[in-house]
């Protein structure tokens, strides 16, 4: 069994089909008969919209775009303050004035980008971030469009192992009826 704290944080709980809904709605316990042939979601939530506003994620991304004689220029840095990201999946558009396919390459952490010709869409991913990745390019631009005045809005994905960002944690870990105090993991 594993106790949680901080379980009013939490919304849209989904627990795995083995969890005993019953005792994890009165007791806040996630009771469980282990599966030792695989690794296993026990649960998957969302944190309360109102408590959203107070959780700093652990990545910082500085996204640079720089439009100038019919070219647009960028620069993005994706770093991790502490542990490390999987799976981080950054997304972002074109400019419409866009005239051939962009040039891009990566650095730093291992990574891949693509663009999509239909979309439009340039998707940068990182398997796992350890400390920092970089994704540089050079778009060429129509040379009688107005030049875009910001940069895109950029669609972020990740996640975070081993680092609690929503505020809920587990308080103890009872296996073979031993209680097992743990530092605290969360998702």
């Amino acid at each position: 069994s594993m106790w949680l704290e901080k379980l009013f944080l939490v919304e849209e709980c989904k627990l795995h089909p083995r969890v005993d809904p019953q005792a994890f709605r009165t007791e806040q316990v996630i009771r469980f008969l282990p599966d030792t042939e695989h690794v296993i979601e026990l649960c998957n939530f969302k944190v309360l919209r109102s408590v959203m506003a107070s959780i700093t994620p652990p990545l910082q991304i500085s996204p640079h775009f720089m439009f100038e004689d019919g070219l647009c220029n960028f620069e993005l840095k994706i770093a991790i303050a502490q542990g490390h990201a999987e799976n981080v999946d950054i997304t972002f558009p074109m400019p419409d004035s866009l005239v051939a396919l962009p040039s891009f390459h990566t650095g730093g952490d291992v990574s891949s980008a693509v663009f999509g010709q239909t979309t439009k869409l340039l998707r940068w991913q990182i398997k796992r971030l350890e400390r920092q990745a970089v994704l540089r390019g050079t778009v060429p631009l129509h040379p009688l469009a107005p030049l875009p005045t910001t940069g895109p809005l950029l669609k972020l994905k990740f996640e975070v192992v081993g680092l609690n960002v929503s505020g809920v944690t587990v308080a103890a870990v009872e296996a073979a009826s031993e209680a097992q105090p743990r530092s605290p993991l969360s998702r």
